[in-house]
This record gives structure tokens, sequence and C-alpha cells, in this order.
């Protein structure tokens, strides 16, 4: 659908629902993936939107991803709530997305369940009438085959590459995800800095050759009431939340470190020639028990 259409429907649905409340235009059917069997072209109208480039990069390079999904440019209509819950289920992690360079500002991803997709992408709409919803089937499902609320996830890690120089590596504990490394610096409970002489060593010499820094107790006292506020203004109870976010930080270790190296790291750096040598790239990730799912790569000049 172009610009100047969507545009137009996202106008109209404004003044119907100032003028009468909830009410959706409908103009475009759900697109589902499954890059699995199908291959890349089903998103072909995609791949210039910044998280649909970066998690069809991932997974050329064979990181870990969720390979199915929908992808929700208008708002679903009773026969596509039916059909999602029949072919991919009723729980997704959501992410807006939006033409590479027109993506800022928009909200954060959201757990949510099909019934509740209309009303989240209103929201996103309401930001930038260009949004689109990624929509993956549930990854602590895909990756574990059991239903991992956010405030139950393993950790969460952002990789930066500069490349011929170092790759530095930030992780936070559980109950955490990547927004919380994404607000600024010394977020992170480890992190690791490798410098480039020794990112083709095994991984377990690594850990032992290189500068890790741990979060101190008082700071993050500070981060876990941050994570624990947030989470609750998602509707999740903050009884509940406190029991999953550990009251001491649970540090990276070495064998989290080397899968996260041989799954994740070592896979782009084997591609050097893919990626300009000018700009950094960056992997973000979520942990799942052991398992790494990765949503997206970018260079982190975009």
């Amino acid at each position: 659908m172009s610009k100047k259409v969507r545009n137009f429907l996202f106008s109209t649905t404004l003044v119907f629902t100032i003028i009468f409340g909830s009410i959706y235009v409908y103009a475009c059917k759900p697109v589902f993936f499954d890059l699995t069997h199908n291959g890349l072209e089903q998103l072909d109208e995609y791949k210039e939107y910044r998280k649909c480039k970066g998690f069809l990069q991932a997974y050329i390079y064979g990181l870990p991803v969720v390979s199915k999904g929908v992808i929700v440019d208008d708002y679903l209509k009773e026969s596509d709530v039916i059909r999602i819950k029949d072919e991919l289920g009723n729980l997704f992690m959501c992410r807006p997305d939006a033409p590479s360079r027109n993506w800022h500002q928009l909200p954060r991803g959201r757990d949510l369940d099909v019934d509740h997709i209309n009303e989240f992408l209103s929201e996103c709409r309401k930001v930038n009438p260009d949004v689109v919803l990624l929509c993956f089937y549930h990854p602590s499902l895909y990756f574990t085959g059991h239903v991992v609320r956010r405030y139950q996830i393993s950790g969460a890690v952002n990789v930066v590459i500069d490349w011929n120089k170092s790759i530095n590596i930030e992780y936070v504990g559980p109950g955490f995800d990547c927004g919380a490394l994404n607000r600024g610096k010394n977020n992170s409970h480890t992190s690791v800095c490798i410098p480039w002489c020794v990112v083709q060593w095994p991984s377990v010499f690594i850990w032992y050759d290189v500068a890790i820094n741990n979060m101190e107790q008082k700071s993050y006292d500070f981060s876990r009431n941050i994570r624990i506020s947030e989470l609750s203004r998602l509707g999740y109870s903050i009884d509940e939340v406190s029991t999953y976010v550990p009251s001491s930080p649970k540090l990276m270790n070495l064998q989290m470190f080397c899968k996260i190296y041989e799954n994740c790291i070592r896979k782009i750096i084997k591609f050097p020639q893919n990626f300009d040598y000018k700009t950094p790239v960056m992997i973000m990730m979520n942990l799942y028990e052991d398992k790494q799912h990765v949503f997206e790569i970018w260079a982190s000049d975009q």
C-alpha cells in the first residue's frame, strides 16, 4: 500500500475516531511469513523498514531468529484474527516498524494477544501513520515450547562490532530486556570489551583474556526499580514482577558468553566483506533460558 493511500486512510480513521469512537478502516490483509518454508520474497515490500530489514539480515547470516509470524499493515478484521489464531496461535511479540530513517519515536514493542493488536496499531499510528507491526510467533514458544512473559526472560544482550577495532558486549540479567541497554551508557550488568586482535580465538580463551566489568549492587538496585516500574506500566503485577527480577544482579558467565559468541558473533565476523567497515554493526537479542533470540541487526548510523 502506497504512503499516500496509507496517509489518507489514517486521516479518515482519525476523523471517524474523533466523531464516533474506536472505528477502524480495513484496507490491507495481513502478510503471513514463514522464511524456513517460503523464502524471503514474502517480505519484499517491507525490506527497507528498519526492524524488518534487521530481522532479515539476522536470518540470512544464520543467527537464531523466529522465522515465522505476520506483518500487520492495517487493522485486522474478524476473519484475519481467526486466521492468525488458526495458523500461528494467539500470543505474539509485536514490534512497531517504519521505513528506515522514519522509525524514531515509535512505541516500544509489546507481547500481545491477537485481540489487542488493533488497539496497539491505533496507538502507534497516532505517532507515525506509516507504521506497521512486525508480529513474531512468540519467541518463548518458538525456542522453549512454553510461554515466558516479558518479566520472566533470562536477560538480553547488545553486541557492537566496531570493525578492526573491538567487539563490545553488554548484558542485562533476568527480567530485563534490550530496552534497558538502549537508554544510554552504564546500564549493563556485565560489559565485555574484546580487542580485535583476539576475535578469531576460541571463545573460552577470549573470556579469560578480555576486560570484564560488572555492575555494583547500588547501581543495580536503581536499575531494578526502574525496570519494575516499566513493567507495571505495561499491566504486569508489581508483586509478580518483583518475584522474577532478582534482588541482586545475575552476571554473565563463561558458558553464556561462549554460546553468544559462537551462535551469533562469530557468524557475523565470518563475512566482513558484506558490511561497511566504517560503520559499526549492532546485534540485539533476548535470552530465553539457554537460547538466544536475535531480533535485529543494524548499522549504528541508522
